[in-house]
Formats: C-alpha cells, sequence, structure tokens
C-alpha cells in the first residue's frame, strides 16, 4: 500500500523530479531546481571574509552526501556542470 502510493507520487511529480541510482541500488530522488538553490547558497555559506573571525562550517547539503554514494558520481555531476556552482569541487574537495 505505502510502495504503490509512492509510486503514484512519483508518477504525479515526474515532470518536476530527477533521479540517480546509489551504490546500494536504491534511487535519490530530487527536484533539480530546488537542489540548484540549495548548491548555489551552499557555496555562498562556504564563501569566507579572510578578516572576519572564522564561523562554523555551513552545514553540507544532503544531496552532495548522495552524489558520493551514487552509482556513477561523475554522471550526475555532469548534470550540474552548466550551473553557478562546482559540484564536482563540493563533492571531492579542493582539486
Amino acid at each position: 500500500m505505502l510502495r504503490s502510493a509512492l509510486r503514484r507520487a512519483e508518477k504525479a511529480a515526474e515532470g518536476h523530479v530527477d533521479w540517480f541510482p546509489t551504490k546500494d541500488g536504491r534511487r535519490f530522488i530530487y527536484n533539480p531546481q530546488q537542489i540548484g538553490e540549495e548548491l548555489f547558497i551552499y557555496a555562498c555559506e562556504c564563501i569566507r571574509d579572510p578578516y572576519l573571525p572564522e564561523a562554523p562550517a555551513p552545514t553540507e547539503p544532503t544531496f552532495v552526501k548522495a552524489v558520493r554514494d551514487a552509482a556513477n558520481p561523475e554522471e550526475v555531476i555532469a548534470r550540474f556542470q552548466s550551473g553557478f556552482v562546482n559540484l564536482r569541487t563540493m563533492v571531492y574537495g579542493e582539486e
């Protein structure tokens, strides 16, 4: 019953969501527009003023953690290459 309700919800939102397989065989479902906004805000929060005292690091978005756990992280990163943020750096750190 719960599984069929979830499938109906996925079908209803199909035009607004995307997904990728994870290493454990599950699907990580996300809204690309919402994730783009979250990644942009996170990137802005990561910019530090060198003249201000150290503030705690911002909380990493769940999406970045999910990309690390993706079956093919490079394919997911490629989906966001045209954006304003460098997802590859967020996932793997400074190059």
